[in-house]
């Protein structure tokens, strides 16, 4: 996100032309900055990074247990991707950057609603199960599905229905010819209706992730391949 605002800063410098490296700097001052914040943050609290290399201790075997399921399912989304960007390209020419814009739109309810949303409650419902509070832990998912499932349910529908005049204002003019519009904007009422699936996985892959059990959302992401 800093990356993005540093980006966004050297972009609409007045008398200015956003040039490879000006940009790249951007970036990069991005990148720092965020890399600055969390350092400072890690500072205040005392913790100290210390070089050690200990692989037999239990915490090290947890982390390894835990990790390998997951490493091995992250290589999923993007064939997935794949897939669907050369199913676009073989329906004729345009499909698939339609397709690339309509699926960044798509995932801005997903990223502002569920992803921050499971995040924040992902070290309650943590904290809960190591507690072994079954309520507790119960009750902070349900309010976190029905709060992730009605936002982006509502985003979902605005999607649909606003699909025309986001397209033909933030992306409608030069290249993108009237031809584009309605072709985009298509596709965007279509993909909107993905956005509460896609936003419930996220508190559900958080509440898995609390009870240390990171296997079944493997098994779930290979299944849904």
């Amino acid at each position: 996100v800093l990356s993005a605002h540093c980006l966004v800063g050297v972009a609409v410098v007045p008398g200015r032309s956003l040039r490879i490296r000006e940009a790249a700097c951007g970036v990069l001052a991005g990148a720092v900055s965020h890399l600055a914040i969390r350092a400072i943050g890690v500072a205040r609290t005392g913790f100290r990074i210390r070089p050690a290399l200990r692989v037999r201790t239990a915490e090290f075997g947890e982390f390894s247990r835990l990790m390998l399921p997951r490493m091995l399912s992250y290589p999923i989304d993007p064939v997935v991707f794949f897939f669907i960007t050369l199913l676009a390209t073989q329906q004729g020419p345009g499909n698939a950057t339609a397709l690339s814009f309509v699926l960044d739109y798509q995932f801005v309810p997903v990223q502002v609603i569920a992803i921050t949303f499971s995040l924040a409650a992902f070290p309650t419902l943590s904290t809960a199960y190591a507690e072994d509070d079954g309520p507790r832990f119960r009750a902070v998912l349900v309010r976190n599905v029905v709060s992730i499932g009605g936002l982006t349910a509502a985003s979902a529908i605005a999607l649909a229905i606003a699909a025309g005049p986001i397209i033909r204002v933030f992306l409608g003019g030069g290249r993108f010819d009237a031809a584009a519009v309605p072709l985009t904007s298509s596709l965007l009422v279509a993909v909107a209706i993905s956005t509460p699936i896609d936003g419930l996985s996220y508190p559900l892959s958080r509440a898995l992730h609390a009870t240390h059990n990171t296997l079944l959302q493997a098994r779930a992401r290979v299944l849904d391949l």
